[in-house]
């Protein structure tokens, strides 16, 4: 996308008359590059935004008098949001990559700042042992999440389940094992 602009016009030596032509197509470009993420001039809603489009580049720097920059990079291989604060520093803004949504219900998966997805679940009735599939394989795909939290509600206070360390757990399931009859287990994955 290009503009055409030619800056020090009207030019003071000139008449108006040889300069009008820059002129208007100065005025005209203003409004074009304004309309690239913004309401023209013409519209009912002038100036709101439309979209943002952005270009990677690396940490920004805040001017002074702000109070941060939204801008976009390049990680791991996909474009990523982040925010700069002149007193925080930079965060990741969390990816909703279009593969994996965020499922909110009683088994399901969200995003977390630096590319990590935490998963939940629970299953009614399970058994002495048993196998847990996660809702969505990590995407890493090498290793096992960094960590598996699981418990139990059972009406037996000496009840407890635990990941069963004879399969150790992958990029898409863990095994578990429980010392009696419990009602459910509940489980949460963090990983990447």
């Amino acid at each position: 996308m290009s503009f055409t602009y030619t800056p020090g016009v009207p030019n003071p030596p000139n008449f108006p008359s040889q300069d009008v032509g820059n002129m208007q197509d100065n005025s005209n470009s203003i409004n074009n590059i304004w309309a690239v993420d913004h309401f023209t001039f013409a519209s009912g809603v002038a100036g709101r935004h439309k979209q943002v489009s952005l270009v990677n580049q690396a940490v920004v720097g805040v001017p002074g008098g702000t109070s941060g920059v939204l801008f976009s990079n390049v990680v791991g291989g996909n474009n990523q949001l982040f925010w700069q604060s002149p007193t925080e520093g930079t965060t990741q803004i969390p990816n909703f990559d279009s593969t994996v949504q965020p499922v909110n219900a009683t088994s399901g998966i969200s995003h977390l700042p630096g590319g990590l997805i935490i998963q939940w679940g629970q299953r009614v009735a399970p058994g002495l042992a048993g196998q847990i599939i996660f809702p969505i394989p990590f995407p890493n795909g090498v290793n096992a999440p960094f960590s598996i939290q699981v418990s139990v509600e059972a009406t037996a206070a000496s009840r407890t389940v635990n990941i069963d360390n004879g399969t150790p757990p992958t990029f898409d399931h863990f095994n578990y094992q429980t010392n009696g009859s419990v009602a459910t287990l509940y489980w949460m994955a963090i990983g990447n």
